[in-house]
């Protein structure tokens, strides 16, 4: 199998595996953050641009996936109601207005890990959770669409 296939196989299923909407996001923070868990509203508040920081843990820097990445488009939608289009325009305007700056927009899902390990005072989200050896923690879990329940601490 030519590696261009094995690329191929490996988007498909994750878009398939995401696609489908009926995903838990985990949100992650480095195992040395202060941060046990977080509430919903806090991390909306977050990604939204509306805060830097948080009532226990102080600064935090979010960050972000590329936008035509498939978990952000999950992310997103289970955290804000939003899609990513309509996040991006959001920020459009916070940007041209000089009120805020976006998260930090990581290459992917294993560069968001690194970062966040080495970043005590950042927050980001996984398709899954971390391994317990990985020096990440997970800080809530964002249910899917189709579970009742929605920003559950871990």
């Amino acid at each position: 199998m030519t590696c261009m296939s094995r690329i191929c196989i490996g988007l498909l299923t994750s878009l398939l595996a995401l696609g489908s909407g009926h995903a838990d996001v985990f949100v992650i923070a480095s195992s040395d953050a202060p941060l046990q868990m977080v509430d919903i509203k806090d991390v909306q508040s977050l990604y939204m641009g509306r805060r830097r920081a948080l009532k226990v843990g102080g600064q935090v820097q979010a960050t972000d996936l590329p936008r035509n990445h498939p978990l952000r488009e999950l992310f997103y939608t289970q955290l804000t109601g939003m899609s990513v289009a309509q996040v991006n325009s959001y920020w459009a305007r916070l940007l041209f207005s000089g009120q805020s700056t976006p998260p930090i927009t990581m290459a992917d899902e294993s560069n968001m890990a690194a970062y966040l390990k080495r970043t005590p005072s950042a927050l980001g989200y996984a398709s899954g959770p971390p391994a317990p050896s990985s020096g990440l923690k997970v800080v809530m879990v964002l249910k899917s669409a189709s579970d009742a329940t929605q920003g559950n601490a871990p």
